[in-house]
């Protein structure tokens, strides 16, 4: 048990720094880029200026901030600025705009070094008034882009940590261990 404790926490270390090094190394500067000045900074999620530059990035395979409201895993959100979506009011106090994604674990689902990916869905914009929203979660959705072919997987990594994981009933949950990584740790074959 003490050792499963120090794996988990390896893995996790780990796998964050690779993601890092990737999206690096990647000229698309994903992870500089999501401080750019095409986002304005809240205090837990980012507001895109654009519904275009917030598909732009889903589609183009970037990381996007996002949300929950109502402890709702299924269904993602992403804040955009009001302005590009007045269209959509229906009443003079709504004052946030967002635009929602859905995912399903089994659709393209992949496991790699234990991050859970699969299939993210846009499903559509809302705006509703903010003081009305309860926000539960914050998010960071991040691209699974092997070897240059982006099928629109993602995965999350929510703000304390927990992360997407490959379970109908629980979505969200500690990073699981992979267990092909330590077979034989785990075995007891440790030379």
């Amino acid at each position: 048990m003490y050792f499963e404790g120090k794996l988990r926490l390896l893995h996790k270390l780990r796998g964050l720094e690779s993601l890092y090094d990737v999206y690096r190394q990647d000229g698309r500067n994903a992870i500089d880029g999501i401080y750019s000045s095409h986002v304005s900074t809240t205090k837990m999620y980012h507001t895109f200026s654009t519904k275009a530059k917030v598909l732009e990035w889903f589609h183009g395979g970037n990381p996007l901030s996002c949300f929950c409201i109502d402890n709702d895993y299924h269904v993602i959100h992403v804040s955009v600025r009001m302005g590009d979506c007045l269209e959509m009011k229906k009443d003079d106090n709504e004052d946030f705009a967002y635009m929602s994604f859905t995912y399903n674990i089994h659709d393209l689902y992949d496991c790699e070094t234990g991050v859970h990916y699969c299939k993210f869905r846009y499903q559509g914009t809302a705006t509703a008034k903010k003081s009305d929203l309860n926000f539960t979660d914050y998010a960071l959705m991040l691209p699974f882009d092997r070897k240059g072919e982006f099928l629109e997987q993602y995965t999350l990594i929510y703000s304390d940590w927990e992360v997407l994981i490959g379970d109908e009933n629980n979505v969200k949950g500690e990073t699981p261990l992979s267990e092909e990584l330590y077979t034989d740790l785990l075995n007891g074959r440790v030379y």
